[in-house]
């Protein structure tokens, strides 16, 4: 049964259903006594300025049966909502109000300061932009309510000068001088923070706000004796509450504690039974229960629980996102995503729920949703790393990882010694081939946390992959010096080891390490591994079932299973063996996936859909899905290939019902309606495309292609310049630089040229049309000079190597002969090559190899006058 809840905001008595008579906004009828309806307010005032919240609302319920649309006792009413730390309902009552009367100061000021109290920093200022201050105090109150706001969303310079503009027409302001302090604080000036701090004590010794913040410093500090004191002050002059405000909760949480580390536990355990008898602390073991059935897998109880809490505070962010996780966690996205997103979407939502919605959507596949959501939110933190980071994995989850790596290198510059950010870096930089930025980063992750394993790991593959065999071992062998029992550090070693070729050597590490750890995994695939090698299948095929033993779905094992059936010739047997492990786990998608993937490499497609399909109903998440997608997208093509456009058709629509938005599939689409001569859909798929990547080049480059295909020159020449305007690639360069010729437009041929060479200097296909158009003109040091940079890029090039070594024929013999033997070897049966090649022989005076040469190209190309002529003139 689960825990009643006491709601735990008082002032939804009587006051509640009164309120609800404000929305009729009655107007005073000059019959209504307002004299006793402001006596009762004076009443209620006195009330709530001593702490007698309970008292201070009888009089207000007076109040408002007297007058209910009175703007003071709405007002009032407002202030004890805030008091009591309930800004929700302050903001409703107050957002009534001003939209009633939008001249009403006091109004005004409270709804900024409840919306500050909320989060939401730049509503605040918007209802302070149109504030018209009555008098100095309202001034005041309104520039300290603006330069808090401003200190929320990231301006701390704005804030100090607004504080400062306070004092100095009222240096008295205790509330600047707090705020001040906390600024200074914040920005790392301790000095100037305790300066302040202390100005304001001079005025206001006994300022509750001071006390509660004298000892939060102090708990910076480390100071806990001091905080002990100063939050003991704080709840002194809150003894005389009749309820647990917020205010009052919070620094009974905060006094904790001191309590605790100075070791005065008899004392925290009263205060935190304190904290547990009152209605927040009822609220927050119900919410905590909510935690630990999320915690240990019972997803079904933490919602059923959650619902219970979201029934009577329905605005809980802390019980609406782990309802949203909830959900998810059981694979309703749907409604995961709508428990999340609501609260993103709130003007001045905190950073975590910001990077929870984000995680979610990562979660979920949808980097670029979380992209959105982050983005919006750096513009309210641009100091929070950790929005950064987080931006980064999905830019990288998008495949951008050029700007990861600015987003990873920001959040460090904010972060510099976090070891997470490090380590993600270090994923950007390797996909990037900066393997040196990588293996600086893996390093830097490694000295901050010496026991982050991941790192560890991903440093040693990192030194294998590039046969850095000295480093690795060097890498490990400081890391066993100093632990070497360490099961990873040995595991780690066997790694080299068995990388370096010497299995022997790896056995009798991962043997040492199965001895610390029999359930060590990653040992047994290997010694697996070195028995697939020693052709000992059968002791292959019992270390990977052992591993499958301890994890039923670990993706090596079933690859290694199945590869061993390869090399034993006992294929049928191994897919067996697997096809018995995905009956036997009827709810595990990893097997079925592994298995479809396996048989995708042998391009049996039917049986890859079949297990592809298991694997996606047992758990419909990127991987599965995208598995069916490519096995889908392949038996497109190939019924394309066979000219059979309805059966592609249909397969392509399969996929997009699964993925509407997927670009090689409506890639697919546009050529099955161009082949059947569907334009307008053909048209409107190009469309979706640009609507889908907006700032990409993609979309004009298809809609290039297809206009070629339709033999519309024009329009092709169009799509293309757009593409290129947008991303100067080889692909699209080939593409453009072939209409514009075709079109005979050689002035925008040369400058689409000076464009590319600009962009890519030693690009190789750029190079290499330059260098033809210097060839076609006769301009043979400059067509040398352009060949020369594009075979540094691709030295087997059969139209660079060619064309080169027949422009070297004169001025460079050996240079002719090393290209056209070279190019003779790679393609022994090209005419041209071969013509080329036998030429140069001639030139230098090789006339019996020359001869033989040019006999077999003209073999190859008998209809070729030109051979035929160098032939004879070889042979006279």
């Amino acid at each position: 049964m689960m825990t009643p809840i006491r709601n735990f905001r008082f002032v939804s008595l009587a006051v509640v259903a009164l309120c609800g008579l404000v929305a009729c906004g009655q107007a005073d009828d000059g019959e209504t006594d307002l004299l006793q309806v402001e006596a009762y307010l004076d009443v209620a005032d006195l009330y709530r300025t001593q702490g007698q919240f309970r008292a201070a609302v009888i009089e207000a319920q007076n109040a408002l049966q007297i007058a209910p649309g009175y703007a003071n006792t709405r007002l009032f009413i407002s202030r004890l909502y805030l008091d009591i730390g309930d800004n929700s309902q302050s903001i409703e009552l107050l957002t009534t109000l001003v939209e009633e009367r939008p001249d009403n100061t006091e109004a005004i000021l409270l709804l900024a300061e409840a919306h500050l109290n909320s989060g939401n920093p730049l509503e605040t200022l918007s209802y302070l932009d149109n504030l018209n201050p009555e008098n100095s105090e309202q001034q005041n109150k309104g520039d300290w309510l603006r330069g808090n706001a401003q200190a929320a969303t990231g301006e701390p310079q704005a804030a100090e000068a607004t504080f400062q503009a306070i004092l100095s027409t009222n240096s008295d302001y205790v509330d600047a001088l707090i705020s001040l302090s906390k600024l200074d604080y914040r920005g790392g000036n301790i000095d100037d923070s305790l300066g302040y701090m202390e100005r304001a004590i001079a005025l206001e010794p006994t300022d509750l706000d001071l006390w509660i913040w004298r000892g939060q410093f102090a708990l910076l500090q480390e100071q806990y004796p001091e905080a002990e004191e100063a939050l003991f002050e704080a709840l002194d002059i809150m003894s005389v509450y009749d309820l647990t405000t917020a205010k009052r909760f919070s620094v009974l949480q905060s006094v904790l504690i001191p309590l605790q580390m100075q070791q005065k536990n008899d004392q925290a355990l009263r205060y935190a039974q304190i904290i547990a008898e009152s209605p927040q602390g009822q609220f927050q073991e119900v919410y905590s229960s909510a935690v630990s059935f999320f915690e240990s897998g019972d997803f079904a109880a933490a919602e059923e629980t959650l619902n219970g809490i979201l029934a009577s505070s329905p605005d809980h962010p802390g019980s609406n996102i782990l309802l949203g996780m909830t959900q998810y966690a059981q694979g309703n996205y749907a409604a995961a995503a709508d428990s999340l997103v609501g609260l993103a979407n709130i003007e001045g939502a905190s950073p975590q729920i910001i990077k929870t919605l984000a995680a979610t959507h990562l979660r979920l596949n949808q980097p670029d949703s979380a992209l959105t959501v982050l983005t919006e939110a750096l513009s309210r933190y641009p100091q929070d790393a950790s929005l950064l980071a987080m931006i980064g994995v999905s830019q990288q989850s998008m495949g951008n990882m050029q700007e990861s790596v600015e987003s990873f290198t920001q959040a460090l510059d904010l972060q510099p010694d976090t070891a997470e950010i490090h380590f993600a870096l270090a994923g950007s930089n390797f996909y990037l081939q900066d393997f040196d930025g990588a293996i600086f980063n893996l390093n830097e992750t490694l000295r901050i946390n010496p026991g982050f394993t991941e790192a560890k790991t991903t440093l040693i593959d990192l030194h294998l992959s590039q046969q850095n065999f000295d480093l690795a071992r060097a890498a490990v062998q400081s890391w066993l010096d100093l632990d070497a029992g360490s099961v990873i550090n040995i595991n780690l070693a066997g790694r080299v080891a068995f990388s370096e070729g010497n299995t022997a050597e790896a056995r009798q590490f991962f043997d040492s390490s199965l001895r610390g750890n029999e359930s060590d995994v990653l040992s047994r695939l290997f010694l697996a591994r070195i028995d697939l090698i020693d052709e000992n299948y059968l002791g292959a095929q019992s270390g990977f079932m052992a591993v499958l033993d301890y994890e039923p779905s670990n993706v090596e094992a079933i690859s290694g299973i199945l590869a061993m059936g390869d090399m034993s010739g006992t294929a049928d047997a191994r897919i067996a063996d697997v096809q018995r492990i995905i009956d036997e786990d009827t709810e595990g998608f990893i097997p079925a996936l592994v298995l479809s993937q396996y048989y995708l490499g042998r391009n049996e497609l039917s049986e890859a859909m079949e297990s592809a399909q298991v694997a996606y109903s047992r758990d419909e998440n990127r991987f599965t899905e995208n598995t069916v997608i490519e096995i889908t997208l392949r038996q497109a093509n190939i019924a394309r290939q066979d000219q059979d456009n309805a059966t592609a058709s249909l397969l392509v629509e399969s996929v997009l019902e699964i993925q509407s938005d997927n670009i090689p599939a409506i890639t697919v689409a546009i050529g099955i309606a161009n082949e059947t001569g569907d334009n307008a859909i053909a048209d409107a798929y190009i469309a979706q495309i640009k609507e889908l990547q907006p700032d990409s080049s993609y979309g004009f480059e298809v809609e290039g292609d297809l206009y070629v295909a339709r033999g519309d020159l024009e329009l092709a020449a169009s799509a293309f310049e757009r593409a290129w305007g947008i991303n100067v690639t080889p692909d699209i360069g080939i593409k453009f630089h072939r209409i514009l010729i075709a079109l005979n437009r050689d002035a925008e041929v040369a400058r689409m040229l000076d464009t590319w060479v600009a962009a890519l200097p030693d690009g190789a296909a750029v190079n290499m049309l330059l260098a033809l158009g210097y060839q076609e003109n006769g301009q043979d040091s400059e067509a040398i000079e352009s060949y020369e940079v594009a075979i540094q890029q691709q030295p087997d090039n059969i139209v660079v190597l060619n064309n080169l070594a027949w422009l070297y024929q004169d001025s460079s013999p050996a240079r002719a002969l090393e290209l056209s033997s070279h190019a003779a070897e790679l393609y022994p049966d090209n005419s041209d090559v071969l013509d080329t090649y036998g030429w140069v022989l001639f030139k230098q005076n090789q006339n019996s190899q020359a001869i033989e040469v040019l006999q077999k190209a003209l073999d190859l190309a008998p209809e070729s006058e030109a051979i035929a002529d160098h032939l004879n003139t070889a042979s006279q």
